[in-house]
């Protein structure tokens, strides 16, 4: 079991870095920037991730947590910015929204932080689930394809969110993080 989910995570990265490579040729995809920045760190974090299922101890394990505190804000910025027509171009207060994975480093680096670090993820992902969710209420004209695709990323964060606490009772009652069943 534990070769499969490698497999699929390795698969899952490689079709992440497919899927930059041509959303950063594609001209008519809008916000396409922060589409390629997003499959780029979901690309980072499977191969961080398979790293860590074949060769445990080899990275600190807190690394991934850093790069996965990013993903949750291009989502957000993705939808906030880049899926209208046109596609509103960066704002200044959009670098605010590298606070989380900046906070999450600090607590990588503070000792004896490991359940923080576990609850700091699960309140970013959650926390830009609501984000979503809360900009999809305050845009009325949306169209029914971008409502669906909010809805639905912000339903995985939500997932996501869940499956880490269930990750972290796993490993605070003494499973190994290779073994866990809920990764």
């Amino acid at each position: 079991m534990q070769g499969l989910s490698t497999a699929l995570v390795a698969l899952a990265g490689v079709l992440a870095t497919m899927l930059a490579g041509h959303f950063s040729l594609t001209r008519g995809v809008h916000g396409r920037a922060w589409l390629v920045a997003f499959c780029l760190m979901f690309a980072l974090q499977s191969g961080l991730l398979v790293l860590h299922l074949l060769a445990p101890g080899l990275l600190p394990p807190a690394l991934r947590a850093v790069v996965g505190a990013s993903i949750p804000p291009l989502i957000y910025l993705f939808f906030a910015r880049g899926s209208g027509v046109p596609a509103a171009p960066p704002k200044a207060g959009d670098a605010l929204h590298a606070l989380p994975s900046l906070g999450l480093l600090l607590l990588v680096l503070t000792p004896g932080a490991g359940w923080w670090i576990d609850a700091a993820m699960v309140a970013i992902e959650a926390g830009y689930a609501l984000a979503l969710l809360s900009l999809d209420r305050s845009s009325g004209a949306l169209g029914p394809l971008r409502r669906r695709a909010m809805l639905g990323a912000a339903s995985v964060l939500t997932a996501v969110a869940v499956l880490d606490v269930l990750i972290a009772l796993e490993v605070s009652d003494g499973r190994l993080l290779s073994g866990s069943l809920a990764l």
